[in-house]
């Protein structure tokens, strides 16, 4: 009976250690066991490797990277406005991309960068008409519009200046940048209630000035959404995260950068994500 006993449960070892998914494994240990309580026995014995698998996923450490967010910022459509002077009509289209980055801590959040297409900027000088010119332009707050106003994660609000006047007055281009990011953040307060509100200022456009008809995308209207893969962004660092996910945006999308690197703000000292509402 003893050398039975041995060799039943060898084969029961047998089995549990070279066969694979659950339902085999019971199916090829009936065929091998005939008594009832040997059968209890190796079910017992399965059960409670489930349960250590179990306890194994769950204490798995929480810096283990959760599947990134597919999400993208939500009910962006074209629209056509039509221009208050009556000589026709705007099509407003807002072009954005995804971007997975870290703050400086190891953090992870991504990022959903929403830009104003061309041909439409900040109008040369504006800080409250976006247009190809003065003739051809309508209020932001009419953009702003288009937008469904659903959108309940946090929201950073961009602005930007080009290069004109910047060498001579660099303090009043940084401060028509910080205008125009006041403009959108006042803006969205409004048109987002349920959501966070940010605001970025980068500054003028720094790089040797260009004939003005290719400055226009230094004055680009963009407005951003950040979230957390893990839900919870009170441990990111939005200052270096939201820098490097631009960076990181120059690199992945060409045609939709906003060549962070050229701007005054864009030094670590002064890209600064501002609160205004929270």
């Amino acid at each position: 009976m003893a050398t039975k006993g041995k060799n039943v449960w060898g084969k029961i070892r047998q089995a549990l250690s070279s066969l694979g998914p659950l339902a085999d494994a019971i199916k090829a240990a009936g065929k091998l066991l005939s008594d009832a309580k040997m059968i209890a026995i190796l079910l017992v014995a399965l059960v409670v490797l489930a349960i250590i698998g179990g306890l194994v996923w769950q204490s798995r450490s929480p810096d283990d990277p959760a599947p990134a967010p597919t999400d993208v910022f939500i009910e962006i459509d074209t629209e056509i406005i039509v221009v208050p002077n009556g000589s026709g009509s705007i099509t407003i289209e807002w072009r954005q991309e995804c971007v997975h980055a870290k703050d400086n801590k190891g953090n992870d959040l991504t990022v959903v960068v929403a830009v104003l297409w061309d041909p439409y900027r900040w109008t040369l000088g504006s800080t409250s008409h976006v247009g190809i010119d003065v003739g051809e332009s309508v209020r932001i707050e009419d953009v702003i519009q288009t937008l469904k106003g659903t959108e309940s994660r946090p929201v950073i609000v961009v602005g930007t200046a080009s290069n004109e006047n910047s060498e001579d007055n660099p303090a009043t281009e940084a401060d028509r940048a910080q205008r125009r990011a006041d403009k959108l953040a006042h803006l969205f307060q409004g048109h987002y209630p349920q959501a966070d509100i940010y605001s970025l200022n980068l500054g003028f456009y720094r790089k040797p000035a260009a004939p003005l008809a290719s400055t226009d995308t230094q004055r680009r209207v963009a407005i951003m959404v950040i979230e957390s893969p893990k839900g919870d962004l009170s441990n990111v660092d939005l200052h270096s995260g939201v820098r490097n996910a631009l960076i990181a945006l120059d690199k992945q999308n060409e045609e939709l950068s906003l060549d962070v690197g050229g701007y005054s703000h864009f030094d670590e000292e002064k890209f600064r994500v501002k609160q205004r509402r929270k």
